[in-house]
């Protein structure tokens, strides 16, 4: 495009069911969700890729993801919306505004939610973890604080192809239960590839007995791996980002 010419950028925050994809970022000959939205904007003349804010992993849903769109003209919001949430399957646009942002360095908090369900059907088992055994609430209480301030989440992290700096800021963590449901929530500056589900599988293990709350602070503090699996994908929801 001419250098000269106005180029028009956009806020659009979406939702999408996690387990209808592989993924949110572009991977070739794989129904993800950035290669859906593109390919649906498409249709409303918007030929540039979208940028996302936040990556996730297959399975992985989201109620809240921003993605930035740019265009060569103004766009109409409203029919936007419409025409792009009448052609789109497994996501929702919720908003499109005209903003100037960078999506993932302006983000100045990320929020994700783990959902733990004792009961499950053929229809819910995509949406929540199922976990059987008994939540010491007390416990994952005490443990997930630990997770709080400043660390080096390098231990924590799958791979560090994206992110070279592993030092991250959980502002704040939650338990909480909910009919028959327990769930966490993490409130963050970012998150490393896999980290929240590296997290949530350790915080099982220490529910089980099988690793300790001081387990847990030498791998927080890079001492030594106790942990290196991920908790299953169809329980975390990226909640929020907020600019």
């Amino acid at each position: 495009m001419d250098k000269n010419l106005t180029e028009f950028t956009y806020k659009m925050i979406l939702s999408y069911d996690g387990s209808r994809f592989f993924g949110s970022a572009k991977q070739p000959d794989l129904k993800c969700v950035q290669n859906t939205l593109d390919n649906a904007l498409h249709s409303v003349g918007v030929f540039k890729p979208s940028i996302f804010a936040s990556r996730t992993d297959k399975g992985v849903h989201a109620k809240c993801n921003v993605a930035r769109i740019s265009s060569p003209y103004k766009l109409n919001e409203s029919f936007v919306i419409k025409k792009l949430n009448r052609i789109l399957d497994g996501i929702y646009i919720r908003n499109l505004s005209l903003c100037d942002f960078e999506p993932r360095f302006d983000a100045k908090i990320r929020s994700y939610r783990y959902i733990f369900a004792k009961n499950h059907n053929a229809f819910s088992k995509a949406y929540f973890s199922v976990y059987e055994k008994d939540l010491d609430i007390n416990l994952l209480k005490q443990a997930i604080k630990l997770y709080e301030g400043e660390h080096d989440f390098a231990l924590f992290c799958l791979s560090l192809d994206d992110d070279k700096n592993s030092i991250r800021t959980i502002y704040k963590t939650r338990v909480y239960e909910y009919k028959d449901f327990v769930i966490l929530n993490f409130f963050a500056n970012g998150f490393l590839r896999g980290q929240i589900r590296l997290m949530v599988d350790f915080l099982l293990k220490i529910n089980e007995g099988k690793l300790s709350l001081n387990n847990l602070k030498e791998q927080i503090n890079c001492e030594i791996i106790h942990s290196r699996t991920l908790a299953k994908p169809n329980g975390l929801y990226l909640k929020s980002i907020t600019y």
